[in-house]
């Protein structure tokens, strides 16, 4: 679900904040042996890193050193500039490889479960080979689904980070649609991208 937030600063300034008070996501992190073995020079809890290619951004919050959690959500958006303020739509969700990695894993679920059904209807393999097929995908959906929902959940505070980042360092509020209609019939939308 997309959230818009408002912020009085201008466009420019919005991605110069965006660029200084972050870290880069490309090169951060330097690949060693020690780094091999889940221990890596990385950023502390709780700092922001941005990548920002025209209007568009992807920021992601660090979470706690001992745990690498890869369905952590990240904060992507755009921003414009609308009537000398600049409006922020965003959303969260997971890493694209992430949601790849699930459509892979319940794609993979679905085709072994109709190839025992159809194994199964045309009498190729006993109806109780059926049943086990599906307990197995059953159990093993369960497991994904709950992977999932204790990673959201150890990821809470790297969410709250996010939005403090848009409060704080963006000065941004949430919209109310029905004043920004209002701004933009009277001023026009004077949209433009940031010179980055």
């Amino acid at each position: 679900m997309t959230t818009n937030y408002v912020t009085g600063l201008s466009l420019d300034e919005c991605a110069k904040r965006i660029r200084a008070r972050t870290y880069g996501l490309t090169g951060m992190v330097k690949p060693s042996w020690y780094s091999l073995l889940g221990r890596s020079e990385r950023p502390g809890e709780g700092t922001v890193v941005a990548e920002l290619k025209n209007d568009r951004f992807r920021l992601y919050a660090f979470g706690p050193r001992w745990l690498r959690n890869s369905f952590a959500p990240h904060l992507y958006g755009t921003i414009a500039s609308v009537v000398e303020r600049t409006r922020i739509s965003c959303r969260f969700q997971m890493h694209g490889a992430a949601r790849a990695f699930l459509i892979v894993w319940f794609g993979v679920l679905a085709i072994a479960v109709t190839l025992v059904l159809l194994a199964v209807i045309s009498s190729l393999a006993p109806r109780s080979v059926l049943w086990e097929a599906l307990l197995g995908a059953g159990g093993m959906a369960a497991f994904c689904l709950a992977l999932v929902g204790a990673s959201r959940y150890a990821a809470h505070g790297q969410r709250i980070r996010l939005e403090r980042f848009l409060r704080e360092d963006l000065e941004a509020v949430p919209d109310n649609p029905a004043l920004s209609a209002q701004a933009e019939h009277l001023g026009g939308s004077g949209a433009s991208k940031p010179q980055l």
